[in-house]
């Protein structure tokens, strides 16, 4: 596979009929890291935002729930 060094970059070039969903998700993966280590965000501020967010997502899935006669609660 041919491989190209840039200054902040390196290139691979991978035959078409190689492609596939583990390699988009590999792909995926590299793009994540990228974006995560910019992030100066602490784990356990994204653990309390996630908790946050399920709590609210609750609330709003069991209204739903109520207007639509599923549950009665």
């Amino acid at each position: 596979m041919p491989m190209k060094e840039r200054e902040d970059d390196i290139i691979i070039r991978i035959p078409r009929k190689l492609y596939s969903k583990e390699l988009q998700n590999m792909i995926d993966l590299i793009e994540h890291k990228k974006i995560v280590s910019k992030s100066k965000i602490t784990e356990k501020q994204v653990e309390e935002i996630l908790s946050d967010i399920k709590k609210e997502r609750g609330k709003e899935m069991k209204q739903f729930l109520k207007k639509r006669g599923i549950i009665n609660k």
